[in-house]
């Protein structure tokens, strides 16, 4: 399996590094610049604090609009 279906699979459970921890612990964690929860959906379409990171790379705030998965994983680059 190559690295881009590695983050490609984590991404659609849910498993990145900045967020797994907390899964692990069943804990809610929340971004500290914006008091959200800390998930996959906030970071690549909800977070204001990335605002000009989605539209560089054409993120829509829909994620099931989001079909360009080069897209997704340059913004996480």
């Amino acid at each position: 399996m190559s690295k881009k279906e590695v983050v490609i699979n984590r991404l659609r459970i849910g498993h990145i590094r900045i967020t797994h921890v907390f899964l692990m612990k069943k804990e809610d964690t929340y971004m500290p610049t914006c008091n959200y929860p800390l998930t996959i959906k906030h970071i690549l379409i909800e977070c204001r604090k990335y605002k000009i990171q989605h539209l560089k790379h054409n993120l829509t705030h829909h994620l099931a609009e989001n079909t360009g998965i080069t897209n997704v994983l340059n913004f996480l680059r």
